[in-house]
């Protein structure tokens, strides 16, 4: 069978569509869901090209709940799931909020706790990020996959690359075609924000980050998958993914817009993606601002 919604084939044991997180409609003695969630970055300072050290939030994050039968939880959810793919994260955080307290399964819980992280690490908010990915922690089997990315979620927070990495590596091996897990590695060997100069590799980044758009080529796994362009230096590339995005929606890509175009000289389009991310009220450091008034 397929979603109603998007599409995507479903298994007779799901409840919700992996590709888009709708509800599956029941069948008796069938479908109930498993649907990957992803990783979201904190906001990372890096240095881009020779240009610019800027300050960008980037969230890629699939929400979806696993095996729930609580309604109000699953609606909240999903609600929450349409907020982030058009930029309303704070409301998202609140449904997320109002999910969790909802779930009446652990699993339930336990899912709605990591999407919950990772809009709060998308968000910047560090702290409740690491406090929501240790609660989600306490409800995994140790030893499981989600023991692992959670605990990997945790250690990059901390800083801990060594220990990130070697709890990522666990999840991957356990299921490397999980779209989550492949997005936190591809984040990771970014090292947007230098603190795992030892694990940065930009063509493994990108690896990751085209694996996880294959498997759920959603609006902000495509950004991601931008991104990694752009670190790898295919302008063109990044140029024609993140082009693609909904500037209204996720003004702080015109930023990376504009650096693209700038690192292929062309400064026309640079400065009009960049007035673009001014003018959107994007939170832009002093060096656009120079660059804008000598260009």
């Amino acid at each position: 069978m397929f979603c109603i919604t998007c599409g995507k084939a479903t298994s007779k044991s799901q409840k919700f569509c992996t590709g888009c997180g709708a509800s599956v409609p029941s069948v008796p003695a069938e479908n109930s869901v498993h649907q990957p969630s992803a990783s979201v970055t904190e906001p990372k300072k890096f240095s881009a090209g020779t240009i610019f050290t800027i300050v960008i939030v980037v969230t890629v994050i699939g929400l979806g709940i696993y095996g729930s039968q609580n309604d109000d939880a699953i609606n909240a959810n999903n609600e929450a799931l349409s907020n982030v793919n058009i930029g309303n994260t704070q409301e998202a955080i609140s449904q997320l909020q109002r999910a969790t307290e909802q779930a009446t399964e652990e699993e339930t819980k336990l899912h709605t706790l990591k999407n919950l992280g990772y809009v709060y690490d998308g968000e910047g908010q560090t702290s409740q990020a690491l406090n929501t990915f240790q609660e989600a922690l306490a409800l995994t089997e140790q030893g499981s996959f989600d023991y692992h990315l959670v605990s990997g979620e945790i250690a990059a927070l901390q800083g801990n690359s060594h220990t990130a990495y070697s709890s990522y590596m666990k999840a991957y091996q356990m299921n490397p075609n999980d779209y989550q897990i492949n997005n936190s590695l591809a984040i990771f060997h970014l090292n947007v924000d230098d603190e795992a100069l030892s694990y940065e590799n930009y063509p493994k980044a990108l690896s990751y980050a085209q694996k996880a758009y294959s498997l759920d080529p959603q609006e902000i796994a495509r950004q991601n998958l931008g991104m990694a362009h752009y670190f790898n230096e295919n302008f063109d590339q990044a140029i024609s993914l993140m082009s693609q995005t909904n500037l209204e929606q996720h003004p702080y890509m015109a930023i990376w817009l504009g650096l693209a175009y700038l690192a292929k000289e062309d400064h026309a389009s640079a400065r009009f993606y960049f007035q673009k991310a001014v003018a959107a009220g994007v939170d832009v450091p002093p060096e656009v601002y120079e660059y804008l008034s000598d260009n």
